[in-house]
Parts: structure tokens; C-alpha cells; sequence
């Protein structure tokens, strides 16, 4: 059987008998296999079979192989094994496509699909160079599937990726999305009509003051003879 890390997996096997001296029991050789019938009384010179349930909690990822003793009780030296061969896996991963992320100039949604059974999610937020943002390392969410980051810079790309969790289980990482936060954009300005002497070059000064910058701030002259002027040195 394949189970899922952090789940109680609930399966079942079959004891076939055949003219058996007593009652049959049986034991299982690991603890976290738990048989939900120990014993088949009241078959003694009989033929026939009994389904046994199980559960079973693992503890660590990889291949479990368990023994069942099924015993003759009225036969103490009759017994047979049966194999329980059970390899348990980690948790799926949560995808992270075809969701809405609601960027912003500094926030975006960390946002990701649900993974069933899954008790809370991983979620961490780097800088593009891989540097972890604010507590968002290995940061847990439980009870929702996406979360607000905010406090960032415009026009910066941000990365992050999700792991489920189930239990003391962790999946392997999700495939990583990134985000660019939304560059800030300053109206173009215009600039009123002045008098000039033809030939004679003017000086036109030309203020421009703003708050919160996160970038250096660009001029350039277009229109009709764009080219018959120049820019002077500017702070």
C-alpha cells in the first residue's frame, strides 16, 4: 500500500483458513500497525476467511515491511507470516498556477491551490537574490490558502514558494513564482509657451519636485523641433 505522511492510512487483508485446531490470532511485528481484530474465535475444524482492518500511522518516509503471525491456537507450532509491504510518501506540494496574485506597488498576494488533508502551509518570501523577507521563512499558515505581503519596494522582484504540511510531515517545496511590484508612474508634465528671439539661444529653467521616488527621475523633449533644444545640467 502507499500512504501519505502525517495520515492514519486504513487498510485490509484477508486470514483464509482451512480446518484449524482452535481459535486463530494474530500479532503484528510493528507497533504502528494496529490490527482492529486480534483473534478469530469459534472457527476451530472449519474452512473459510475473515477480513482483517488495520491502520497505520507512520512515523518516516520510505518502505515498511511488517509481519502478520497468524497462529493455530489449538496448533500452538502452526504459524504462518503474511507480509505487509507499506512505503510511505511525503506530502504533495501546493501549485501556484493560474492564481490572481493582486499586485501593487508594494504588496502582493502569496496565493497557492489547497493540498487535501493539509494541516497548515510553508509559506517563504525572498528578495530576488534569494534574501528571506521580514519573517517569511518557512512562515505557517493555517486555515487559508493565501497571505499579504506588504511593506516593499516598487518596480522589485520578489519571489516565494509553499510546502504543505500534514502532521509532523513536510513536502517537498512548491516550484517557485516570482513578482515584480508595479513601478510608479508620474504624470508628464507640460511646459507653457515662451517668447524667444529667432537665432538668439534662451534659458528655460524647469522645476520638478516629488515625494516617495524610488528611482531616478528621466526628462526628454519631443514635439515639433524637439531637436532645436537641449538639456542643461540638473540635479
Amino acid at each position: 500500500e502507499t500512504v501519505i505522511g502525517g495520515m492514519t492510512f486504513t487498510g485490509k487483508f484477508t486470514v483464509n483458513y482451512s480446518n484449524p485446531a482452535g481459535d486463530i490470532t494474530l500479532i503484528s511485528s510493528d507497533p504502528e500497525v494496529v490490527l482492529q481484530t486480534t483473534r478469530i474465535e469459534n472457527v476451530a475444524g472449519q474452512e473459510g476467511s475473515r477480513e482483517i482492518t488495520y491502520t497505520y500511522t507512520p512515523s518516516a518516509v520510505g518502505l515498511k515491511q511488517v509481519n502478520i503471525t497468524v497462529t493455530d491456537e489449538g496448533n500452538g507450532t502452526y504459524s504462518k507470516i503474511l507480509g505487509l509491504d507499506l512505503t510511505t510518501n511525503l506530502p504533495a506540494a501546493p501549485s501556484l498556477d493560474g492564481i490572481d496574485s493582486s499586485i501593487g506597488l508594494t504588496s502582493f498576494n502569496a496565493v497557492w491551490q489547497s493540498v487535501d488533508n493539509a494541516s497548515a502551509y510553508l509559506l517563504t518570501v525572498t528578495d530576488a537574490e534569494g534574501n528571506i523577507i521580514n519573517e517569511y521563512d518557512d512562515f505557517a499558515v493555517e486555515g487559508t490558502t493565501s497571505v499579504g505581503i506588504t511593506g516593499l519596494v516598487p518596480n522589485t522582484l520578489y519571489k516565494y514558494f509553499v510546502k504543505t504540511q500534514i502532521g509532523n510531515f513536510i513536502s517537498e517545496a512548491s516550484a517557485i513564482k516570482e513578482i515584480e511590484t508595479l513601478k510608479p508612474l508620474i504624470a508628464a508634465l507640460s511646459v507653457d509657451a515662451y517668447t524667444t528671439v529667432a537665432g538668439v539661444p534662451s534659458l528655460q529653467t524647469l522645476a520638478v519636485s516629488a515625494s516617495d521616488l524610488y528611482a531616478d527621475i528621466t526628462v526628454e523633449i519631443s514635439g515639433n523641433n524637439a531637436t532645436l533644444f537641449t538639456l542643461g545640467e540638473g540635479e
